[in-house]
């Protein structure tokens, strides 16, 4: 009876760890996708289908690496890192990826194995969009540029000045037609 009680116990810890699992791959707030061994979507979550735009239903089987959500320009890109996160065993790169309209868009992914009882049983992809991010280090770069570009010195700021006050002042207005 001992034994049989360890068993149920045994099987309810498990029970209750796929549970977690699944309720944390779920309800993740990133796109996420769970890959067998030879690279087949076997799982996504709903992020992962607001993001990308495809069902489980449309997905479920194809290898990741077929080009459903790369550019054909990035398919070998997509190989690469699943080479990667078998061998390192984590992986963290910043791409490009496509919807299902498409549409092209920046990406920070990473990855991790999924390893049970010693075991490799597929992968656990990431998928952040970072167009916000990089449309912002965008402006920061022509901001940069432009402001390198200005020389501001000591002359050009007290000539700016000058004329900023005389177009400011009241003075300037006086006698003035407005229209």
């Amino acid at each position: 009876t001992r034994d049989i009680t360890e068993s149920k116990q045994t099987e309810e810890a498990l029970r209750k760890s796929q549970k977690e699992f699944v309720s944390l791959f779920k309800h993740s707030p990133e796109a996420l996708v769970y890959i067998d061994e030879k690279s087949n979507i076997l799982d996504i979550n709903p992020r992962f289908i607001e993001l990308f735009g495809y069902t489980l239903e449309e997905i479920k089987g194809r290898n990741i690496d077929d080009g459903i959500i790369h550019s054909s320009d990035r398919i070998e890109e997509g190989k690469e890192l699943g080479r990667i996160a078998k061998s390192k065993g984590y992986f963290k790169y910043e791409t490009i990826r496509k919807k299902k309209d498409g549409t092209l868009f920046p990406v920070s992914i990473s990855a991790t194995p999924l390893v049970i009882d010693g075991q490799p049983k597929g992968e656990i992809g990431i998928y952040i969009e970072i167009t916000e991010r990089k449309q912002s280090e965008e402006i920061q770069k022509v901001l940069y540029n432009i402001s390198s570009g200005l020389k501001i010195t000591p002359i050009s700021l007290f000539i700016f000045k000058t004329k900023f006050n005389s177009f400011s002042s009241r003075q300037f207005f006086v006698g003035k037609k407005l229209s």
